[in-house]
């Protein structure tokens, strides 16, 4: 395609009717999985739970929808272990791995997150709903050390009304189970240690260890007089899933509140420090040093690269060289799209 006005207008004009051709296949193809939903033909999974088997030759097929009998054994248990007096998400968990029952990934120690997933999801009584999370931009860091919305966006549980019965399947727990099960989270819950205001802290869920680049949360010492940020890689096994504990030190919130908040009310009293430091973010200057390290290497890369141009060498020329071009430039392009993610 030429630099000619007219082939530049050709070519937006291809593009606008592609947008507008793609907007409308992803409309239809939602309105037949919708459709297809209603009627109970499609299965809203693209992996079973935990505890399911599907038809290999049609995984979308409810009718071919069966239960394993070791996995829906263990989430039996999960449910059953899980109501009894005293018992939390922790003690399941801790239960589990005495009992040497791997995780649904193969790892040694359960995931809280995945115990939650497994009590709260209602296709173990039987009837699967399509329909019950939607994913939003996310709004804040898992970790300060890490871009927003990495790994992935927020899911969010949908109204109960928007939920679309699909198909009924074998069950594993009774509904009366899973209710009393809903009604024990919703309880624990409201005592859990993130809703404690005891005490105040300026970078409440802010702070991230340099180590692991795990978050830190707050704690104060029983006598109630120091205040610290701990690493959540200090944490026991069974909480962070790690065996080995983060050597990080204990972070004075003291200390630390009081330098961030001198630092905030120099930068606001002083508007010109703000044009500085977007001029040194710019240049890369934030960039920790493995990280400029790495950009100048991708530079180099990219004038290396450069020569290899169909326009400026021979077609068998560029060809020939292919081998050592072509994959050192997907890399180039990969590594430069991840640091500017970063930065």
């Amino acid at each position: 395609m030429s630099q000619d006005p007219h082939d530049q207008l050709l070519l937006q004009i291809r593009g606008a009717v592609a947008e507008y051709e793609r907007t409308l296949i992803t409309e239809r193809m939602r309105r037949g999985r919708l459709s297809k939903y209603k009627a109970g033909i499609l299965l809203p999974w693209t992996r079973p739970p935990y505890g399911y088997r599907v038809n290999p030759e049609r995984p979308r097929d409810p009718t071919g929808v069966r239960l394993d009998p070791a996995e829906a054994a263990i989430v039996a248990e999960i449910f059953a272990e899980y109501l009894k007096d005293g018992v939390g998400l922790i003690s399941v968990a801790k239960h589990l791995y005495e009992q040497h029952i791997s995780s649904p990934t193969g790892k040694a120690r359960w995931g809280l997150s995945t115990l939650r997933g497994i009590l709260t999801n209602p296709t173990y009584t039987g009837q699967v709903y399509a329909g019950r999370m939607h994913y939003r931009p996310a709004q804040i860091r898992r970790s300060a050390m890490r871009p927003i919305g990495r790994p992935h966006n927020s899911a969010a549980l949908s109204p109960r009304e928007a939920w679309i019965p699909v198909a009924t399947i074998p069950a594993v727990v009774t509904q009366e189970q899973f209710g009393l099960v809903q009604t024990k989270l919703a309880h624990n819950q409201s005592f859990a240690s993130r809703h404690n205001k005891a005490h105040q802290y300026l970078l409440r869920a802010l702070v991230s260890c340099g180590i692991c680049q795990l978050a830190c949360y707050a704690r104060t010492a029983p006598e109630g007089h120091h205040g610290y940020y701990v690493c959540t890689g200090k944490d026991k096994p069974v909480q962070n899933r790690r065996e080995e504990k983060c050597p990080s030190r204990f972070i004075p919130a003291l200390e630390l509140d009081e330098l961030v908040w001198r630092d905030l009310c120099d930068l606001l009293t002083h508007p010109e420090m703000i044009i500085y430091a977007l001029e040194r973010a710019q240049g890369g200057h934030w960039l920790p040093q493995e990280l400029q390290a790495r950009q100048e290497n991708l530079r180099r890369s990219q004038v290396n690269l450069r020569p290899f141009s169909p326009g400026q060498v021979r077609c068998q020329i560029f060809l020939s060289q292919a081998n050592w071009v072509v994959a050192p430039h997907l890399t180039v392009v990969r590594e430069t799209t991840e640091l500017r993610v970063i930065s």
